[in-house]
């Protein structure tokens, strides 16, 4: 039987230590960071809102463009098709609501103070 002498020793405890180093150094090398999501733009949009939305009401923007409109709670209470709304809200990047040029997420609505101009 041999003996391992002191030298021997501390080799092994230096490989075994090296080893799990290397390990930890590959793992932490492989390990996938993944960057912060960026913020969904916030927009602002002035427009009519229009017939045709079947999951979400629909607002014709003044320059012509059509959005879906995803209001949490009562956001868009004392609306109707036709009344001339402003809104705030972020674009989703999916359109749940299958219509219009894309959704947005309200986070903000207004009815401005129309008289004298049509569509009231």
């Amino acid at each position: 039987m041999s003996k391992i002498t002191m030298p021997q020793a501390i080799a092994g405890i230096f490989i075994v230590l090296f080893l799990a180093y290397m390990g930890l150094y590959a793992y932490q090398r492989a390990t996938l960071v993944i960057p912060p999501m960026p913020e969904a733009p916030v927009i602002s949009l002035s427009g009519k809102l229009v017939p045709g939305g079947a999951k979400c009401p629909l607002l014709q923007s003044e320059d012509g463009k059509t959005y879906a409109l995803k209001a949490p709670g009562a956001l868009l209470t004392g609306t109707r098709l036709g009344k001339f709304i402003s809104i705030k809200g972020t674009l989703q990047e999916a359109n749940p609501c299958l219509q219009g040029e894309a959704t947005v997420l309200l986070s903000e609505v207004s009815i401005p103070n129309q008289i004298g101009l049509s569509g009231n």
